[in-house]
């Protein structure tokens, strides 16, 4: 049995679309306040295998 192929002709995307300017990681991730409990939470397991 012959495989048919189709094949897609190549789409022109204009530059504005694919360059797009984003902010830094740090500045959109949310990160929990010191005293916070979910900060207190992952404290100690953090700090395994660091400073022994």
């Amino acid at each position: 049995m012959e495989k048919s192929t189709i094949e897609l002709p190549e789409v022109d995307i204009p530059d504005e679309v694919t360059q797009v300017e984003r902010p830094e990681i740090g500045e959109t991730t949310i990160h929990p306040e010191p005293s916070s409990p979910q900060a207190e939470q992952f404290s100690e397991s953090a700090k395994i295998g660091f400073g022994k």
